[in-house]
C-alpha cells in the first residue's frame, strides 16, 4: 500500500482550496491537470499515518532591540527555512519587524532558533562578523 497521500490544491491566500484526495500518484496527476485553469494547481504530498517530527515557524522580533513579538506556523508552505522576511507593525506602521523563519520542534525552540539568527544577523549589520 501507498504510504502518501496526494493532495490535490487550487488557489492561495483566501482563495486556498482543497480540491481533491487520493493515495494514487497517477490519478493525481490527472486530477491535478482537470483543476488546473486561470491558475495551476498543485499536488501536495504528505505522509500517511506519520508523525511529523518538525514544523516550519515564522519568529517575529523587533529589529532594533530583538524583543519577541510572536510566532506563527507556516502552513500554506510559503516560506523556507532560513528566510529573513522584513515586515512592519500595522498598527503602528513605524516599528520595523524581522521575521525569522525555522524549521524547529516547538515554539519555544523556534524563538531559540531566531534569537540566535538576529544575533548574527545585527553583527552582520554592524559589521562585526
Amino acid at each position: 500500500m501507498n504510504n502518501k497521500v496526494y493532495v490535490i490544491t487550487h488557489g492561495s491566500y483566501s482563495d486556498y482550496h482543497i480540491c481533491a484526495v487520493t493515495l494514487d500518484p497517477e490519478r493525481a496527476k490527472n486530477l491535478k491537470r482537470f483543476f488546473d485553469g486561470y491558475d495551476e494547481a498543485n499536488i501536495e504530498e504528505y505522509p500517511l499515518d506519520e508523525k511529523v517530527e518538525t514544523r516550519l515557524y515564522g519568529v517575529t522580533l523587533q529589529r532594533e532591540t530583538g524583543k519577541h513579538i510572536k510566532t506563527k506556523l507556516d502552513d500554506y508552505g510559503f516560506y523556507h527555512d532560513g528566510e529573513v522576511e522584513e515586515d512592519y507593525d500595522v498598527k503602528t506602521f513605524y516599528e520595523e519587524q524581522l521575521i525569522f523563519w525555522c524549521t524547529a520542534k516547538d515554539e519555544e525552540h523556534a524563538l531559540k532558533i531566531a534569537r540566535d539568527r538576529f544575533a548574527q544577523y545585527k553583527a552582520e549589520r554592524e559589521g562585526i562578523s
